[in-house]
């Protein structure tokens, strides 16, 4: 077949395909143009009839073809060829689109995100080629195979003759391919037909390595991610990334590297060779300028870049890559921080993790020192983590991670705020608002930088992020929104802080500083910023030594009492203070981590010493005064024992200052007897229910007059009855008479009897009485139903009990109250006051309501509820 013959007329009238009579197998990895070449050497024909006969526009751009054949090209090839049409897809760049040919699969056009520039042309190993005979591997052609690792050198790209690049364009039509040699064309003279340069390339020089050369393992690791499609080796060992990814990475990274000077004044461990090559390339001033020629080109600039980049992306963790990574000047730092975007998450996390000098807040929006730092973003749990805090940081937990480093009192709120800021971006006036806290952003971030410039900033950043995740993952034990909007106006009246004083011996004087005291355990808010009516708390905290004169009776009764007030605002299921475990800080060296091992029975005699104050036990133990002030909260010193009497003469009486009134004397080791053998329930049951006389009672406790047991029962505020009435005991046979077969009311019983209705009620359970009403009815026929669980009684009591927990089932399967009284067609505030009823009855709360931001949710109570009612209904309900 001549060339005349395989016109595109004459080509486009041939319908008949036939197969050649010489077959030629591709080698294995060689280049569809280099098997064809190889096809057109042997029958020693020009390029443009084997095109005719391979019915295949060969003659346009070669990369176009090379990179992907039509399904008819391929189907034709096949057949002339006799190849399997999956050996004709191989041999082209179809398996590397979109991964490491530069081209969208698709539309073929570059890709700006593409890790490593387009190769023009294509780079060659003389080595093999002199080995196969000049056979085109197909690797050559991708822009991320720079070393040859059969023989250790780097690739050629440029003709040792003419210098100009190999495979750029398609062969000369007219001309017979040479496989091995240039296929570029020159002229010898002007108006004389053009020539093939045909110098062998073979002879080409390129550097040589050793085996273990460090441009040749980078080879080896880019062409096994080539292959695997994901990479699992150093910093993304625990964080796999595609391979778009990761040469994504190398290339960001070895463009910081080699930048816009040579390398030589940068502080990298690079090999020598490869900079000697380098610097040659860089300052050869004739080929850089060469028309359409790129540095990028050129084999040495990858193997350096990608050499580069692999010693920082090989390290074992991110923490190591950082430090790799840290050692490199200050303006290859500069240049990653343009192509965080680029970038993937584990190469992004070791950016963040050098960025040690950022200010302490601005750390812990990125999580620096975690497994993975990324950039803050909108955090939609940020109300529900406010619910968990404080306004002021747990008293335990801020002498550990503040010691002495920064004050208490400025250290307790920043660190609150700071947990909530931990990978968020919001704003530090708007976290102080969440959490009701005085502080400004500026005094908050400047208590956090003088802990970030101490030797254990690392481990109080780890310590608040743990504290976090750990909030983060578990229900609130305290909802601090909830306790910081109840009404405190009738917080620790007068009269019961009288009967506290009492009751554990302490002084009435301190009545506002204990008031502020509770109000600070009850809100978490700091003392210093409660509001007490008329009286500058935080100088009487100061100067009255309060921590120090408190001890443990009376902070016991203080908490009671806080709980007691917690109950009657309905808030059943919290304990009155709270603080998250310790163990979290295990393995964390911290400031405050000594002050677990201090000498609490040292400092406890400190300051019971007469005239010891806090600042003065202070320095006895070497320790700021406000850390004494939070470990005397949590480990009051116990009361001093009371001087003995004097046992000659009579004392007399103090004289009464002028101007002054003189306060309650603190009760004697009697009253304190009485209190504590009969609490306010015991001594109700003696003394209404059993109409036990004060006497008798005193001789019940031993060693105390009726007085004493009188005085006790006026501070539990119980009426007492006059003097020399007597009345006898409750006959249960009269009760029994008149409550069940008269049928008598217990309010009627009561008045006649003198005595209060609740008493009578439990003298009536007392004695075995079963209580009138539907509600016992009730009781007794469900318990003695052994399908109903015992935890739904409460609420199965009573009409319309299991109605309500049918309802309930049915109201949380919407997102809120209104969803579901729409679907349920019943009234808006229906499904509302159901769920209350349900929560009455049983005493916990059971779903957790929705917000702006969040559906209604079960709580762990409410969750086995649900499954109780669901249990109950496949039994047939009770």
């Amino acid at each position: 077949m001549t060339h005349a013959d395989a016109s595109p007329a004459a080509a486009g009238n041939v319908r008949t395909v036939r197969s050649l009579p010489l077959r030629i197998a591709p080698l294995p990895g060689e280049a569809i143009d280099s098997w064809l070449e190889a096809i057109a050497y042997r029958y020693r024909i020009a390029w443009a009839d084997l095109a005719a006969a391979l019915q295949a526009d060969l003659i346009a751009r070669r990369t176009s073809w090379v990179r992907r054949l039509t399904e008819a090209q391929v189907v034709a090839i096949s057949a002339v060829t006799g190849i399997d049409p999956t050996a004709v897809h191989c041999a082209t760049l179809s398996g590397y689109a979109g991964i490491a040919d530069g081209l969208d699969p698709t539309t073929e056009w570059v890709l700006q995100t593409t890790p490593g520039k387009r190769l023009c042309g294509s780079r060659f190993c003389p080595h093999c080629l002199a080995d196969s005979g000049g056979r085109w591997k197909l690797a050559w052609r991708l822009p991320w195979t720079f070393a040859c690792t059969e023989h250790y050198c780097l690739l050629a790209i440029d003709c040792p003759s003419c210098g100009k690049l190999q495979h750029l364009r398609s062969h000369p039509a007219e001309l017979f391919p040479h496989p091995g040699h240039c296929a570029s064309t020159v002229v010898p003279e002007p108006g004389a037909p053009r020539i093939l340069c045909d110098a062998d390339l073979s002879a080409a020089p390129v550097v040589q390595f050793d085996p273990q050369h460090p441009a040749v393992l980078a080879q080896q690791t880019i062409d096994r991610l080539l292959v695997s499609g994901t990479a699992a080796f150093g910093i993304y060992r625990d964080h796999p990334c595609p391979t778009l990814a990761v040469l994504a990475d190398v290339r960001a990274l070895g463009g910081c590297f080699l930048g816009d000077s040579p390398p030589h004044d940068r502080k990298i461990d690079l090999p020598a060779d490869l900079l000697a090559e380098y610097r040659a390339l860089h300052f050869n001033a004739i080929r850089l300028r060469r028309p359409g020629r790129q540095q990028s080109e050129y084999a040495v600039v990858v193997a350096l870049g990608a050499v580069a980049a692999l010693n920082v992306l090989e390290r074992p963790s991110i923490e190591h890559a950082a430090v790799a990574l840290q050692t490199l000047p200050d303006n290859v730092l500069y240049r990653l921080s343009f192509r965080i975007r680029q970038l993937s998450s584990a190469l992004h996390a070791v950016h963040l993790t050098t960025l040690r000098r950022l200010a302490a807040v601005n750390q812990l929006r990125m999580r620096l020192g975690t497994v993975l730092p990324s950039r803050p973003v909108a955090d939609a749990s940020s109300a529900h983590l406010a619910r968990s805090l404080p306004s002021a940081f747990w008293p335990e937990w801020s002498v550990r991670l503040a010691g002495t480093h920064c004050s208490q009192r400025r250290a307790r709120p920043s660190l609150a705020i700071a947990v909530l800021l931990i990978g968020s971006d919001l704003p530090i006036d708007d976290a102080s608002g969440l959490l009701g806290c005085p502080v400004r952003a500026k005094a908050m971030a400047a208590a956090l930088n003088e802990l970030k410039h101490c030797r254990h900033w690392d481990h109080i950043r780890k310590a608040l992020i743990r504290l976090g995740d750990y909030l983060c993952g578990c229900e609130p034990m305290i909802d601090y929104q909830r306790r910081r909007s109840l009404d405190y106006g009738m917080l620790l009246p007068h009269a019961l802080w009288e009967q506290i004083c009492r009751a554990t011996d302490s002084h009435p004087a301190h009545e506002p500083i204990a008031r502020g005291y509770l109000l600070e355990q009850l809100r978490g808010t700091p003392i210093a910023d409660t509001p007490v009516p008329n009286i500058d708390t935080g100088t009487l905290w100061r100067r009255n030594g309060f921590p120090a004169y408190r001890t443990p009776e009376l902070r016991a009764a203080l908490l009671q009492h806080g709980k007691n007030f917690l109950i009657a605002h309905g808030v059943e299921d919290e304990p009155v203070r709270w603080q998250p475990p310790t163990d979290l800080l295990r393995g964390l060296t911290l400031p405050g981590e000594g002050f677990d091992a201090m000498d609490l029975a040292g400092l406890h005699q400190l300051v019971r010493r007469d005239g010891t104050t806090v600042g003065q036990a202070a320095r006895g133990v070497d320790i700021a005064p406000d850390v004494v002030r939070l470990l005397l909260e949590e480990h009051p010193a116990p009361a001093a024992p009371r001087r003995p009497r004097r046992s000659r003469g009579k004392a007399r009486a103090p004289r009464r200052p002028r101007g002054k009134t003189i306060t309650a004397a603190p009760p004697g080791p009697a009253y304190r007897r009485v209190a504590q053998a009969l609490p306010r329930e015991r001594l109700v049951e003696l003394y209404e229910l059993e109409r036990r006389s004060l006497a008798d009672i005193a001789a019940m406790v031993g060693g105390v007059s009726g007085q004493t047991v009188g005085r006790v029962a006026r501070d539990y505020e119980l009426t007492l009855r006059g003097p020399g009435r007597t009345i006898d005991a409750i006959d249960p046979d009269w009760l029994h008479e008149q409550y069940i077969t008269q049928q008598r009311s217990l309010m009627d019983l009561a008045r006649e009897r003198r005595m209060d209705r609740s008493s009578l009620a439990k003298a009536v359970e007392r004695h075995g009485i079963l209580m009138r009403g539907p509600r016992r009815r009730d009781a007794t026929l469900l318990e003695a139903n052994p399908a109903v669980p015992a935890m739904l009684l409460p609420a199965l009591i009573g009409q319309g009990g299991w109605e309500r927990l049918q309802c309930f089932a049915d109201v949380i399967q919407h997102c809120s109250f209104t969803e579901a009284a729409k679907s349920l067609k019943v009234h808006p505030g229906r499904p509302g006051h159901l769920v209350s009823i349900i929560e009455r009855d049983l005493g916990r709360p059971v779903l957790i309501r929705a917000t702006e931001s969040e559906p209604m949710k079960l709580t762990q109570f409410g969750k086995r509820v649900l499954a109780a009612v669901h249990n109950l209904e496949e039994n047939g309900g009770p």
